[in-house]
């Protein structure tokens, strides 16, 4: 600690000796992070002391819009949101400083460092969780505008915190002219403009943020600021690594919460957090799961669910697929319902009864007479019937899982029982073996790749 953070020792009474210092947590760009305990009930919880805001008018707009934020997210009770606890001014110059819960876990940036991309349920539902807490502050007026994954806390109970309103923009807050604060990979291009923001910068940072956790890498990076905002303003989208496939609906989902025109993108932060939470929603069944297991897989099933509920109204899928038709307006698809799986199994039950067949006709040759003088069949062959014609799936569904392939298993060749030899009557010498009808190949798997893993 410098000598501006003696008044942060451990020891150091905080709030008219209400709080008192325990051990420094962290420093950050705007300040530094304390644990502090409640001087009567001995709760823990966490301190930021926002660094020397300055004399003057600059100082003034620092610790005026630090002090409304902080009276502003006390008044919301949200669990994916840091619950505020006390707040007001420490030192000459004064600076400002708000306790708040106490958070165990990690930054989502390291998660990714340690875990690298994750499988599309666990990003869609992080990023679901997150836009349903910036929607509920928007609704107070407040922009983030400094959304990343540094932003997102994931708990040790595995769930998900927004924190860092340090450059969230107030209803009521002055701004300085010409300012721009934020972070460059996560800015919008009106961001960058340095034009009045609303809601729907913070849907672009989300979009960029689920492209990061889904591929591992940004989409728009350069050597210097120059490239990066050229990539923002004129670049494409790239489109995901053949080894880091995205369901095309994410992928669409992506697609338009980053576009150029903020126009183009959802109208507001929460029709973008409710079209994430129908996407969650199908990858589970529709079930909640607050605390949704880090490993889970999405069933051939909830990805046929989340497909479905958008390849009705779509030309093209995957990919580079440069609309989004499935989101063309602002209220999310709705869930549409399952297929029969009585169209998913025809082909099984085809050759389960072929099968079947084959199993009678080896015990009616066992009950046969087998007395010498008596002659057996030449030869009996017995034909699989052919199964039905399966139409091909055409509407985009993601191939399915090897325990649900019996539709695209290839159909086996009809199996015929080997020709048996005529016996010879002769009473002093046994009767031939009788040979076993051969067994039919087992059916293929199906060919196209492993399937998506959700």
């Amino acid at each position: 600690m410098n000598n501006s953070d003696t008044l942060l020792e451990a020891g150091v009474q905080i709030g008219s000796s209400s709080w008192t210092v325990i051990k420094p947590l962290g420093r950050g760009a705007f300040g530094i992070v304390v644990e502090v305990e409640h001087g009567v009930t001995h709760k823990r919880a966490a301190c930021k002391v926002l660094q020397q805001a300055g004399t003057g008018k600059k100082g003034d707009v620092i610790r005026d819009k630090t002090l409304k934020a902080a009276r502003l997210l006390a008044q919301i009770e949200h669990p994916n949101l840091p619950q505020i606890f006390d707040a007001g001014y420490l030192g000459e110059p004064p600076r400002n400083w708000v306790v708040m819960e106490l958070l165990r876990g990690r930054e989502l940036s390291e998660v990714l460092r340690e875990e690298g991309p994750l499988l599309p349920a666990r990003a869609v539902r992080y990023i679901a969780i997150a836009a349903a807490a910036v929607a509920m502050v928007a609704e107070k007026g407040v922009i983030h505008r400094d959304l990343k994954p540094d932003n997102l806390f994931i708990t040790d109970r595995d769930i998900l915190k927004v924190i860092d309103f340090d450059s969230a923009h107030m209803p009521t807050s002055q701004t300085m002219e010409g300012q721009i604060t934020g972070t460059p990979y996560y800015m919008s291009p009106e961001h960058y403009q340095g034009k009045n923001l609303d809601s729907r910068t913070d849907v672009w940072a989300l979009g960029i943020i689920l492209y990061e956790m889904l591929v591992g890498t940004l989409p728009f990076q350069g050597a210097n600021m120059s490239e990066i905002i050229a990539g923002v303003f004129s670049r494409a989208l790239p489109p995901p690594p053949p080894d880091k496939p995205i369901p095309p609906a994410v992928w669409q989902l992506i697609e338009r919460a980053t576009q150029k025109r903020r126009e183009d993108r959802f109208a507001n932060i929460s029709d973008f957090a409710a079209a994430l939470q129908a996407l969650s929603d199908s990858a589970t069944g529709g079930a909640t799961a607050p605390n949704y297991a880090a490993t889970a897989r999405l069933s051939s099933e909830a990805i046929s669910d989340m497909v479905v509920a958008i390849s009705s109204q779509q030309q093209t899928t995957g990919p580079g697929a440069s609309s989004l038709a499935a989101y063309n307006t602002n209220t999310p698809p709705q869930p549409q319902a399952r297929p029969q799986s009585g169209q998913v199994s025809a082909t099984a039950a085809a050759i389960a009864a072929a099968l079947g067949l084959l199993v009678v006709v080896a015990v009616v040759l066992l009950l046969l007479p087998s007395k010498g003088d008596e002659t057996l069949p030449e030869a009996i062959s017995v034909a699989a019937p052919e199964p039905d014609a399966v139409e091909p799936d055409t509407d985009g569904v993601p191939s399915a899982e090897p325990e649900q392939t019996a539709s695209a298993a290839a159909t086996p060749a009809s199996p015929t029982a080997s020709a048996l030899p005529t016996a010879t009557p002769q009473p002093p010498k046994p009767t031939p073996a009788r040979p076993r009808p051969s067994k039919p190949s087992k059916p293929s798997k199906p060919s196209g790749g492993s399937p998506l893993i959700f």
